[in-house]
Parts: C-alpha cells; sequence; structure tokens
C-alpha cells in the first residue's frame, strides 16, 4: 500500500532525465547530496516495478554514500528501502536486521517535531517491522512497531496514517481482540480526507457487516 514519499508518476517520468544529468554532473562534494537523493528516489521507482536486482544495485550505492556523507536520515532511509526488497524476496530475517539499523540510528532523531523527513523514514521503518513481524506468525510482536510508527508519522500523511490503522486492526483482529480492532476501524471511518481509498472502502464495509451481524 502507499508509502508516505512514494515516487508520483511524474516523478518517474522524470527519472531518466535526472539520470542523464546527473551522469554529466562531476561527481564531487558539492554534487553527491543531490545525487544521493535521486539515487533512493531511483531505487523506490525500480522497487515499485518489482525490479529487484537494480533496487538493490542502487540502494547499496546509497547507503555507501550516505555512510561517506555521514547522512544519517538518507541512510536510514537507504536500509529502509533495502529492508522492503529483501522482504519482497522473502528473506524475513535479513529485513529485519536492515530495520533495527534504522531504529536504532532514526528513532531518537525522529523524537524532535521538526525532524519531518527522519519521522517519515522512521515510520515507514516501523511499519514494515511491523508486517515483517505478521509474516513470521508473530502479531503480538508486531502491534509495538505499527503503534511507533503512528507515533513518528508526519500529522499530513492521512492517507498512510489510515493504512497503518487498518494495518493495526488487523493485527487486533488476529489476537482476537475485536472489540479493539472494530473501534480502530470505526476511527479510519472517520477520517473523510481517505473515503477514495480502496483498502479504506473494504475495511469499512467488513467492520459495518461484522457489527450489524452483532
Amino acid at each position: 500500500h502507499t508509502r508516505y514519499g512514494t515516487v508520483t508518476g511524474v516523478q518517474t517520468c522524470a527519472l531518466p532525465i535526472l539520470r542523464v544529468h546527473f551522469q554529466q554532473l562531476a561527481q564531487d562534494a558539492t554534487t553527491e547530496p543531490a545525487r544521493l537523493r535521486f539515487l533512493l528516489l531511483w531505487a523506490r521507482s525500480r522497487t515499485d516495478q518489482h525490479q529487484h536486482e537494480p533496487a538493490l544495485a542502487l540502494l547499496r550505492e546509497a547507503e555507501d554514500l550516505a555512510m561517506r556523507l555521514d547522512d544519517q536520515v538518507e541512510l536510514g532511509a537507504a536500509r529502509t528501502g533495502l529492508a522492503a526488497v529483501v522482504l519482497d524476496r522473502g528473506e524475513l530475517s535479513r529485513a529485519i536486521a536492515f530495520l533495527e539499523q534504522v531504529h536504532a540510528s532514526l528513532d531518537a532523531r525522529a523524537q524532535s517535531a521538526d525532524a519531518g523527513r527522519a519521522r517519515a523514514i522512521a515510520a515507514e521503518a516501523h511499519a514494515l517491522h511491523s508486517r515483517t513481524l505478521l509474516y513470521q506468525g508473530k502479531p503480538a510482536d508486531g502491534i509495538p512497531h505499527i503503534q511507533a510508527a503512528l507515533r513518528f508519522l508526519p500529522t499530513d500523511a492521512i492517507d498512510l496514517r489510515c493504512h497503518y490503522e487498518i494495518d493495526l486492526a488487523r493485527l487486533e483482529a488476529l489476537l482476537h481482540n475485536y472489540p479493539g480492532a472494530l473501534k480502530i476501524l470505526t476511527r479510519v471511518e472517520g477520517e473523510k480526507q481517505a473515503q477514495h481509498l480502496p483498502r479504506v472502502r473494504i475495511q469499512i464495509g467488513w467492520s459495518s457487516q461484522h457489527q450489524s451481524s452483532r
């Protein structure tokens, strides 16, 4: 589902042009931060197209560059991207290893209200960790991570907040906390800005049917 900072269609079209532009630039200290952001955008585009090997190559390059620049926020973005790719390939333990590195480096930074990008990446990393634990059959262990994702999520990320709330409701339902799950879904139903999301409409329909059957 939707992630904070996902590459849009317009950005995807612009990426080949940017690639040519960056290939023509001299690779020096003045262009490296911009090149790092480009690598992350390009990798996300590849990931969204399930092109795992090209995405991994770009993310490893971004990881190396972020470490060289000592940019902990973008390093977190690169490692979250790496976790997403290896998770898509079924490497759950490896994904968790990347995500634990992100939590260690970003959670403290993301406590600050003005750390917008750090908070967004920290939220994505925790949400991904929660989903990975769900795939491992550990829904109870996933709940603290999705709750952390909701705490870190920027306030303007309404769509994503609804997705994370639905993830939390699913975990609660798997643990047989049906009243808690329905309470969360009712909260999602009240978010008018997210009514257009197919996943939200499906979950609202489910909650309405469940309540009417009680």
